[in-house]
């Protein structure tokens, strides 16, 4: 008892699926529990092989009960708790609206998961009709094992993927690296700094003192989103966290520069 074990089909009624399991009677699962699962049923046939969760080997009435059910809610949540112990990748759909989040089920409709809105992506979504009741990928970030529970996250996959791609990018750029073209792809703050786009999904920061070595009050003044500015160099690399930093006044000669010469 309480354990997944595989038996065999003998007959599908209209009411139940009489399977054997080896012991002293047959046991009958209600028909509702593969009419979820229309796939399944339409290949079910005498001797076909089906794994049950026993729940009872003899009840009240002596009869066996088997639930086919959990068996799959059992297999579905060996499967999540492996994925989890290494961060490996599950598909499934987005299904229900609720406070907070949203049903994500996982491993055919089997297992139902909560995804949180904040972990639906990587930046603010305005619509997510596009999402749901697709199949996408997610990372299970929190498991409850007590409660046999679990939170999963799209924007961890995204994260992911992103920082692969970028490590790989970053193989083929080092300091001092000249890129043309950078188009200005944000500017948080006017009298901070501006992120670049370089390229090949490889995003840059250009702090507001690596403009020009001339005062700048707004960096608005000077640039704008979607600028393309025509050169810009690499001045730092960061292996750990994949961050770079670029520079214009790098590529501009200093005031100061042979100053001892001009006075």
């Amino acid at each position: 008892e309480g354990e997944i074990i595989q038996a065999t089909v003998t007959e599908i009624s209209p009411k139940f699926v009489c399977a054997d399991l080896k012991l002293k009677m047959e046991a009958m699962i209600p028909i509702e529990e593969f009419k979820n699962f229309p796939e399944e049923l339409s290949k079910l046939k005498v001797g076909s092989k089906i794994e049950v969760f026993l729940e009872r080997i003899e009840s009240g009435l002596g009869q066996i009960i088997v639930s086919r059910d959990k068996a799959r809610r059992f297999g579905a949540w060996q499967k999540i708790v492996k994925a989890f112990d290494n961060q490996e990748e599950i598909v499934g759909e987005v299904k229900t609206r609720i406070k907070g989040g949203y049903i994500f089920y996982a491993y055919d409709g089997i297992l139902p998961c909560f995804l949180p809105s904040s972990q639906l992506s990587d930046r603010p979504l305005k619509k997510v009709d596009h999402l749901l009741n697709t199949k996408i990928k997610v990372l299970c970030v929190r498991l409850d094992k007590a409660r046999g529970n679990c939170s999963v996250s799209r924007r961890a996959v995204l994260t992911k993927n992103k920082n692969a791609v970028l490590s790989e990018a970053l193989k083929n750029l080092k300091e001092g690296d000249i890129i043309e073209n950078a188009v200005v792809k944000a500017i948080p703050d006017q009298k901070w700094g501006a992120f670049l786009d370089l390229g090949n999904d490889v995003t840059a920061l250009l702090h507001q003192s690596d403009i020009s070595h001339n005062r700048i009050s707004s960096i608005t003044d000077i640039l704008s989103v979607g600028q393309k500015i025509p050169k810009v160099v690499i001045s730092k690399i960061d292996k750990e966290t994949n961050r770079l930093s670029a520079s214009i006044k790098l590529l501009s000669e200093s005031p100061f520069e042979n100053i001892e010469k001009k006075f």
